[in-house]
């Protein structure tokens, strides 16, 4: 049995975290290694408690007490290989960034493609040092990590432009929790079509193409009631700049602020929409189409860096930026509804390959060949 402590110290609620506590999960029950999570953020221990509270395997430490970026920073820079000695750690685990680990192996799985492909500011403008200070720690971890891992070739690719000799790379793929349909719901075609959409207000999402989509529909199909369902930020406060296109374009009326909204009521949602549509420009991996793919409801994405890799034959691809192209592919769905079911058939089948289960015994297997027999603490 080895000690693994799976750094979250510099996790805050959002992608990063809920990538770390699906892929805890799916470890612990796999083997017989024991996991000690490090976390400082309050709101990130109160998120993995709930899950982990109640796993012998699995057991959260905040090793500092105090909380802060700077502090945060110089602990992890100057004070975990101690820590870790202390722990008796076999191996530490960590997203996007690498720390001193003194003698304990590490492995960084990389989610974060501003890491490597970031427009760079002058260093006097805000958050600046700090995004060279990570892009300098996910550089140094191509280097120097026992094994570093990707989500996606795509992420690869572009860690490799960065540093061409990368120790021991790997892909593995996030993934969906069973990974079957949660429903399996034909789409009824009447005279309301909802749109579904997942994202946030940072510029990468284009969301403004969503709005000029959602102009493009109504003018040419002005006899469907389009409805455009856009989910994430806190509601309309975080799309300020959205509703007042959309409000040039005459189609405010037509759009529903959701704010955040939870798993079981996404799935709702997607349950009775026409599709999901995401028009960002840059992911590392699209989780939402993957999600979507369980909610048999056909993703409509751009055919730019990870999207054609993370969607594969379950959805249709247009060009970034262009509004016409969303358009036509969601009037197709509405249109044809055999190719909408083959393209839900697609993803169900693409689904069985994507799971937490298959990614955490990917994370097993490789933890257990730096970890030799000689190395791992015996049970």
């Amino acid at each position: 049995m080895a000690h693994i402590v799976f750094n979250a110290l510099s996790l805050r609620p959002g992608g990063g975290l809920q990538v770390a506590r699906a892929l805890l999960e799916a470890m612990s029950r796999q083997g017989s290694h024991h996991f000690t999570v490090w976390c400082a953020d309050p709101r990130s221990k109160s998120f993995l408690s709930q899950v982990f509270d109640d796993n012998p395997r699995v057991t959260l430490e905040d090793p500092i007490g105090k909380s802060g970026n700077v502090r945060l920073f110089v602990w992890q820079m100057t004070r975990l290989a101690a820590a870790l000695r202390q722990a008796r750690a076999d191996l530490m685990l960590g997203i996007n960034h690498h720390f001193p680990a003194g003698e304990v192996p590490q492995v960084v799985y990389h989610l974060n493609v501003l890491r490597f492909e970031r427009p760079v500011r002058k260093l006097w403008q805000k958050g600046e040092i700090a995004d060279r200070l990570r892009d300098w720690r996910a550089a140094y971890a191509l280097h120097l990590a026992a094994a570093n891992v990707t989500e996606s070739q795509y992420l690869l690719d572009l860690a490799m432009a960065k540093v061409p000799q990368i120790n021991n790379p790997s892909i593995v793929y996030i993934g969906h929790r069973n990974g079957v349909q949660e429903q399996q719901s034909e789409h009824v075609i009447d005279g309301s079509q909802r749109i579904l959409v997942l994202t946030s207000a940072q510029p990468h999402k284009d969301n403004s193409t969503l709005i000029r989509m959602l102009a493009k529909l109504v003018v040419n199909r002005s006899d469907i009631d389009w409805r455009l369902e856009i989910a994430g930020g806190q509601g309309a406060s975080s799309f300020q700049d959205l509703q007042a296109e959309a409000s040039a374009l005459g189609v405010s009326e037509r759009i529903e602020y959701l704010g955040f909204q939870n798993h079981e009521a996404l799935a709702l949602r997607a349950k009775t929409a026409l599709c999901l549509v995401s028009t960002s420009r840059v992911e590392s991996f699209s989780m939402v189409s993957l999600e979507a793919m369980s909610w048999s409801c056909p993703p409509v994405v751009t055919d730019t860096t990870s999207m054609p890799e993370s969607v594969g034959d379950a959805g249709l691809y247009a060009s970034a930026g262009n509004s016409e192209e969303f358009a036509d592919h969601v009037l197709r769905l509405y249109t044809d509804p055999g190719l909408r079911q083959d393209l839900v058939a697609n993803g169900a089948r693409r689904l069985k390959g994507m799971t937490w289960a298959s990614a955490g015994a990917a994370f097993i297997d490789l933890i257990e060949q730096i970890l030799s027999p000689q190395t791992a603490k015996d049970s």
